[in-house]
């Protein structure tokens, strides 16, 4: 996943998808290029950072009903992808930050066989050791995507807010062991976390996605300890300023 601001500004790029780009992390991207856009190849018929309007609003308002780019990875190679743009009207705008837009890039002939591809992790051998770090500094997070203090809080809540909503269908999945629904909610949810750099969350989220059925109940409570660490930072928060 790839989030911009309301300007078609980028703001980060997921830990998957610098990867599906051939990048190491964002350093190494940034030293190639200052936009996703930048790696569209200019061809007739086919999404490309257009001069004269943004190619996020094409994406989101074009008539065509297939929206595709030939993306240039790091290694050279060209490959068509089919370009996704969804816009997030924040809760509680402010006159700098008012939406987002994510963006997701999908491989054309991924829709011909598709499939959900799980990242690799390494599991430690004693989950109930592993509770999550409470120590969270969100201004690392703004300043590594270069937020304003208040934009990062206003994110994190709206974004906390999300995962909460959600949880209850996260959790309905584990009672029923339907491990299709765990899966998709689980990468939803943490294409987001990464860019956000919530660390011990989205170890939480990919250990929901990877380990055996027998170990999700244990997995979704530190997921819970993990939104309520975030939640308690952005409460400290508020009391050092009040």
């Amino acid at each position: 996943m790839i989030l911009y601001d309301k300007n078609s500004n980028l703001v980060g790029i997921s830990e998957d998808t610098l990867g599906f780009l051939g990048y190491e992390d964002m350093e190494d991207f940034k030293t190639y290029a200052s936009d996703v856009a930048e790696l569209f190849v200019k061809k007739p018929k086919y999404i490309y950072k257009f001069d004269d309007f943004s190619w996020i609003e094409y994406v989101m308002h074009g008539g065509a009903s297939k929206k595709n780019a030939i993306l240039r990875l790091k290694n050279g190679q060209e490959i068509e992808v089919r370009v996704f743009v969804k816009k997030i009207s924040l809760k509680n705008p402010s006159s700098d930050l008012d939406c987002m837009y994510m963006v997701y890039l999908k491989k054309d002939e991924d829709f011909k066989n598709p499939k959900i591809e799980a990242s690799t992790i390494n599991t430690p051998t004693d989950l109930k050791k592993d509770q999550g770090s409470k120590d969270l500094d969100l201004f690392k997070s703004a300043e590594a995507l270069g937020l304003k203090n208040k934009q990062i809080l206003k994110l994190m809540e709206e974004y906390v807010e999300y995962i909460e909503n959600t949880s209850h269908l996260l959790l309905d999945a584990i009672k029923t062991k339907n491990i299709k629904d765990i899966k998709n909610i689980s990468i939803r949810l943490n294409s987001v976390a990464k860019i956000f750099q919530l660390n011990e969350l989205s170890k939480s989220l990919s250990r929901l996605y990877n380990l055996d059925i027998d170990d999700l109940d244990l997995l979704f409570s530190q997921y819970q300890q993990n939104i309520a660490n975030i939640k308690d930072s952005i409460r400290k928060y508020y009391e050092t300023r009040a």
